[in-house]
């Protein structure tokens, strides 16, 4: 019986006749947005309760991050096409012979493990959220060093990248019938590089 999702053996899963597929790829960035999305806005949410502000103020906050959070989903989509432009032109270079949407639809179905790790990155949120203090001013620099970043939230973002890439080499290399090693050497690429920024 062939996997269900490409998180275990991706290879097997790009193997059967109906993968990658641009649906489940778009459903899967969409899911991937929407928990994230909503992971922040507790985050967030629970950060500006925790310091010691009026109760307008943590309400005008919270209405204008309502607007970055759009941005941030249309971000994602933008994100997902861009990374795939990208694989793609190096896949075009290495001899794929399969269309744009098919290396899409990988990328989209890799984000699937964003979604499996976001359990870690709740917990990780919430060990930082015991640590912001009440008073404002020392909030404020605390959540400037937080931005620079935690490091068991770097650890689980390093083991997505580590995650993701091998499933879209996999991937990749069984759709484009390239080898694993073209393909790896694209996508860990483009993952550490990504990790860095």
């Amino acid at each position: 019986m062939s996997p269900r999702t490409p998180l275990l053996d991706p290879a097997a899963y790009f193997s059967r006749r109906d993968r990658p597929s641009l649906r489940s790829a778009a459903g899967i960035v969409t899911v991937s947005a929407v928990l994230s999305i909503a992971l922040v806005w507790w985050f967030v949410d629970r950060v500006i309760s925790r310091i010691d502000v009026a109760g307008a103020v943590r309400q005008e906050a919270m209405s204008e991050l309502g607007g970055q959070f759009l941005l941030t989903f249309l971000g994602v989509y933008f994100g997902w096409l861009l990374l795939a432009v990208v694989i793609h032109f190096f896949m075009w270079f290495a001899g794929a012979d399969r269309w744009f949407g098919a290396t899409l639809a990988v990328v989209g179905e890799a984000m699937l493990v964003s979604v499996a790790l976001l359990p870690l990155s709740a917990i990780g949120f919430y060990v930082v959220l015991g640590q912001v203090p009440a008073e404002p001013d020392a909030a404020i620099d605390f959540v400037e060093q937080f931005n620079r970043g935690s490091t068991g939230l770097l650890v689980v973002e390093f083991l997505r990248v580590l995650w993701e890439a091998a499933v879209q080499a996999i991937g990749l290399a069984i759709v484009h019938d390239i080898s694993l090693s073209k393909t790896a050497i694209v996508t860990f690429g483009i993952g550490f590089l990504l990790f860095l920024v």
